[in-house]
Order: C-alpha cells, then structure tokens, then sequence
C-alpha cells in the first residue's frame, strides 16, 4: 500500500506507485488535497468518506477526504480486502529530516500502519517542487530493497524514514544510516497582503549547524549527497529523565 500527504494528484505517490507496481501488486490510498504538516491529526469531529479514482497504470487508487493517519487507517480496515505487507508514505516533495519529522504527515501515515502492526517506510526527496528523475531514483531505491525491508525485524512501534538528496545519479555518495538531527527554521508568520487577520506561515531552514548536531545526522549527511535511512519511534517516553525521576520523592 502506498499513501502520502501531499495528495492523491502529486507526482511523487504516482511515481512511487508506479515504480513498485512492475513486481509487486499495489494499493494507493492518498487524501483528497494537500495535508502536508498535520502531523498525526485523525479526523473526530468531522466524518471521512472516499472515492475510487483512476491512477495511472489501472492501480486500485482511493481518494480519502481525512489527513494522512486516516487513509492508512480507512484503507486496511475499510477498503483493502488483503492486509498489506508493507506500507510506504510518500514520495514527499520535500525533505523530513531532523525535527520536520514531528510535523510531517508522510511520516505520521508510516507511524499509523505501524502502530496498526504493518511494516512501514516514509520516503522524502531534498528537493521541494516535482522532479521525475529524482522521484523516480527515490522510489528505485526503495524498490530494489523491498523485499529486505519486509523481512527486516522492525520494531512494532518503529518506521524507517528515508530522505533521498537532491544531487544528480553521478553526484550520489551512497545510502547510510543515521539518527535524526535537529534542524532550525527561519519561521515566521506574516499578514496576509489582502486580508487583515490572517496570517502564513513562511520559513526557510538555517544552514548554520545545530548545536546538538554531530556530522553523524540525516542532517548532515544529506548534505553530503548521502541517502539517509533513519529508524524513528512513536515510543515517546524519555526514558533516561524517567530513570532520574524515580529518584525524586513525589
């Protein structure tokens, strides 16, 4: 199964679709618009419907009107009549690296099929806006190692976050893999030109290093020209400031 948060019309899940559907049978379910940056939001007060659509190469694609999280949910307990082996949210227009993962749909939809007890990857490009070449090395990269990442042990609560860079084939270092960095952003919000009130949301990332970073960070690496590999958990307990807090008489 393949979804993502860009949208069931994005470049990047139609390539990514496309690319495993030459030896593997697919299933797309994708939200109905954009739903980048909801992070790991369900749909509660509002209700979730769907769609069969066309998608290129006669793939069994659904339109789901909710936020990434839903259409992984919807789909394996609503639509798909055969569970998945493997889920893959992507292929993102844009990089989740660092600290974009705590706000990144793509890897929210890959945290819901594990939470729900399925492999998962979420796969990003470097690069923002549609590049076919690059989207399509990406979801090689992914391809070619399938089988392995479906065999691979993976703890039920984690997913592996892949971010291609945006080099050339030639320019490629390599894959590796790596811990999450911290990444800072230029962000602001400024008013809108027309409408008094609202404001957008605009930021830019800071190429000054972070502190906290060493050179051995997706952050860094991708700087590099290296495919970064990270394994991330939705197990949020901090469990050395649990360990010290025992310690303290409540």
């Amino acid at each position: 199964m393949v979804c993502n948060d860009d949208g069931i019309e994005a470049e990047g899940i139609k390539v990514l679709a496309a690319v495993l559907s030459k030896k593997h049978s697919v299933t797309v379910a994708a939200p109905d618009a954009e739903r980048s940056g909801v992070s790991h939001s369900l749909t509660f007060y509002s209700y979730v419907a769907y769609e069969k659509v066309d998608f290129p190469g006669g793939l069994a694609a659904y339109k789901i009107y909710g936020t990434p999280a839903d259409c992984v949910k919807f789909a394996v307990g609503n639509i798909m009549n055969i569970k998945p082996d493997i889920v893959i949210s992507g292929i993102n227009k844009g990089p989740n690296i660092g600290t974009d993962i705590m706000y990144s749909g793509t890897v929210a939809a890959a945290f819901e099929a594990a939470y729900l007890g399925f492999r998962a990857v979420a796969l990003s490009i470097r690069k923002h806006g549609h590049d076919l070449k690059l989207y399509t090395r990406a979801a090689e990269f992914v391809a070619d190692r399938l089988d392995a990442f479906v065999k691979f042990d993976m703890p039920h609560n984690s997913v592996l976050n892949i971010n291609y860079p945006d080099v050339s084939k030639k320019e490629l270092k390599g894959a590796v893999v790596t811990p999450a960095g911290h990444q800072d952003y230029s962000d602001f919000y400024y008013p809108d030109e027309k409408t008094k009130g609202r404001y957008w949301l605009r930021g830019e990332p800071l190429p000054e290093k972070h502190a906290r970073n060493t050179d051995d960070c997706d952050i860094e690496w991708i700087k590099k020209g290296y495919i970064t590999v990270t394994p991330v958990t939705f197990d949020t307990t901090d469990y050395k400031t649990l360990e010290r807090l025992k310690g303290i008489k409540l």
